[in-house]
């Protein structure tokens, strides 16, 4: 990867080139996402000393300065509500991220099936030849085993 490849992509030297990242989905610049609690300690700090202190912070002082850091919080909290709704998917509940889930994990339990069909069906050519199922991949023409009503991993 040149230099000026490598300058240019935020998240490092394995992040795809930016000419190839979708213009809707632009990449997250690093410190997007930050810890927002050294923010909400400093808020609660300033409002615990007014509460216990014998000689109070002058209430503007306080109350500015409590202002400003729930400004700052308000501000990051924004930047990165804004930041994960543009990622890939960031506009979905976890109700519809829960159901895609769930539809990937059935994909895979019918894909993972239909290998587990392949090596367990009885291959007597390969076993002729002297060839190990896992070390070596042979392309055959032989068709995908039935599998729980499934042929070739889709559904009929």
């Amino acid at each position: 990867m040149s230099q000026s490849t490598a300058a240019s992509t935020p998240a490092g030297p394995s992040a795809p080139p930016s000419s190839s990242t979708p213009s809707s989905h632009p990449q997250l610049a690093p410190g997007t996402f930050r810890p927002i609690l050294p923010l909400l300690d400093e808020i609660l700090s300033v409002l615990q000393g007014q509460a216990t202190s014998e000689k109070p912070v002058g209430g503007i002082e306080a109350g500015e300065s409590v202002a400003k850091k729930a400004r700052e919080l308000h501000s990051a909290m924004e930047g990165m509500r804004s930041a994960a709704m543009n990622l890939p998917g960031g506009h979905l509940s976890v109700e519809e991220i829960r159901r895609l889930e769930s539809l990937l994990e059935a994909e895979g339990d019918k894909r993972r099936a239909v290998l587990r069909a392949f090596a367990e069906a009885d291959m007597p050519a390969t076993e002729a030849l002297g060839v190990g199922g896992s070390e070596t991949v042979m392309n055959t023409a032989a068709p995908t085993p039935m599998v729980d009503g499934l042929q070739g991993g889709t559904a009929e």
